[in-house]
């Protein structure tokens, strides 16, 4: 009958927040942005285990992040780790950017690292509202499906504060890559069975 099943009041949650605040999913590719390597690593096993696919991004692509992503030891294959190009925002939105013009992705996920953030500070001491300000312009003008993890750390009260923030501007925010793409999952297949009917 088209229901989406949950397990849990979380989880319930998680996916109204999607279905409420993204566009429709088109399909299982997803284009990942995270704060360092390790997490790239950790935010592609977690959408992998719910059969999301993280494929190479198309050549234009690649053209593209070669023009200004060429700080040593960060990566933008796909996943992405953009650890290095803070403080640099306008390189983050650029690089989602990307993503959300790429071909192959159907939903672009980044990761927000509050002590990253935090730890920034002292360069730009509105950094949460600027970044926040930042990616919901990015979400009015994607035209796919986009998420973020909000990944606390330590700044479990910034946190709180950026996550206020967030939902003030429709922006889905998880607090685990492991809840934000069994959301994503389960609302992909409820678009997926939609237009099966």
């Amino acid at each position: 009958c088209g229901a989406v099943k949950v397990d849990n009041i979380n989880e319930l949650i998680d996916t109204i927040k999607l279905l409420l605040y993204t566009k429709p999913i088109a399909g299982d590719r997803v284009g990942l942005a995270a704060m360092t390597g390790g997490q790239s690593v950790v935010i592609t096993d977690a959408f992998s285990r719910e059969g999301f696919k993280v494929p190479l991004l198309s050549e234009t692509s690649y053209s593209k992040f070669a023009a200004f992503f060429q700080t040593l030891g960060a990566s933008y294959r796909n996943p992405l780790d953009i650890s290095l190009n803070f403080p640099y925002l306008d390189r983050i939105i650029k690089s989602i950017e990307i993503l959300g013009e790429d071909e192959n992705i159907d939903t672009v996920v980044l990761e927000i690292s509050v002590p990253f953030l935090k730890d920034l500070s002292w360069i730009n001491t509105n950094m949460f509202d600027t970044m926040i300000e930042a990616v919901a312009d990015f979400k009015k003008r994607c035209v796919k499906s986009f998420i973020t993890i909000l990944v606390p750390g330590h700044a479990e009260q910034e946190a709180l504060e950026v996550k206020k923030k967030l939902v003030a501007k429709d922006i889905p925010s998880f607090a685990s890559f492991e809840s934000g793409a069994r959301a994503l999952r389960k609302t992909a297949n409820y678009y997926h069975n939609k237009s099966s009917m």
